[in-house]
């Protein structure tokens, strides 16, 4: 992938922020800076197989196949190339070669992310430690949600080792760009999953407690730093979360739980000064039965800024 390519993807975030200034980088592949800080971007391609990107990126594989059936790496456990007929009103009308693949299941899907994202947390060691913090963009390139609509992701998508994969990721946010069933989006996928489990501990705890927002504020949070959220998950002294530069504030109202989100990107990211209660009342057998018997839909997904 070129720089103009990657420019473009990251276009489709950082678009229209006329604050930042863009300098192509190695390492991460770009540099966004404004008056008071400046932080990475790095830039991956997802594929749904090893064998997809190269029939992307290697330039006469097409004709290899077709003309030879030249297949490399073991391609054709999942390629075939053969005759296809096309018909009009049930009538032929001619035959052609063709390269023919079955689509991925989801878990197909989920299985080559957790490798692509693993693979990237890999290398962030490697990246310019100047930067205060690094954000991964994950560019779909070939519509691998289509199955599925944006409001769905979590609960169709994260799997227990996606979920650890990306809330241990060394980036400061992970950000999916994708076509899903509804429309193109993208999500954060740090602050997705913060979301869910949010509203997943909030109902966990009213069925069990009755208890004043302070006390339930760091009841969720003692829950968060179990499920494996790091110190990079911090409470401050009002009670709101911050998290992948974002900060999150809890209200009760009559519907329930409310989540108001504030970009804090300018400003520091408070430490908490309270000693959350760690002695959850609860076994860990009972926690996770609630999440495997409950599960989180919501509209997360930002569109794209063309």
């Amino acid at each position: 992938m070129n720089k103009a390519d990657e420019l473009k993807i990251l276009n489709k975030i950082y678009g229209n922020q006329t604050d930042l200034k863009i300098q192509d980088h190695e390492q991460p592949d770009f540099i966004m800076s404004t008056n008071q800080l400046q932080f990475g971007v790095e830039i991956v391609e997802f594929y749904d197989s090893e064998t997809s990107a190269r029939l992307k990126h290697i330039p006469t594989y097409h004709d290899e196949l077709l003309d030879r059936k030249n297949f490399r790496n073991g391609d054709e456990k999942v390629l075939k190339v053969d005759k296809i007929k096309f018909y009009k009103n049930s009538e032929f009308v001619f035959e052609d070669i063709a390269i023919i693949s079955r689509p991925p299941t989801l878990r197909v899907i989920g299985q080559q992310f957790l490798k692509t994202l693993k693979t990237k947390n890999e290398k962030f060691k490697k990246y310019d430690e100047s930067l205060k913090y690094i954000n991964l963009i994950i560019y779909d390139t070939e519509e691998n949600f289509k199955s599925i609509k944006q409001e769905n992701f979590y609960s169709e998508f994260i799997t227990p080792e996606i979920f650890k994969e990306i809330i241990g990721s060394p980036f400061n946010e992970v950000f999916l760009i994708a076509n899903f069933s509804d429309g193109d989006f993208y999500l954060r996928l740090k602050a997705h999953i913060l979301i869910a489990r949010l509203y997943l501990y909030n109902n966990f705890i009213v069925t069990k407690y009755s208890l004043k927002a302070e006390v339930m504020a760091t009841k969720i949070f003692s829950l968060l730093r179990l499920s494996g959220f790091d110190e990079r998950l911090k409470l401050d002294n009002e009670l709101n979360l911050h998290y992948a530069g974002l900060q999150f504030i809890i209200k009760d109202h009559d519907e329930g739980l409310k989540i108001l989100i504030d970009e804090r990107r300018m400003l520091p990211i408070l430490e908490h000064k309270l000693t959350p209660n760690l002695n959850i009342d609860n076994s860990t057998a009972e926690i996770e039965d609630f999440l495997n018997n409950n599960t989180f839909t919501s509209s997360l997904g930002f569109p794209l800024i063309n």
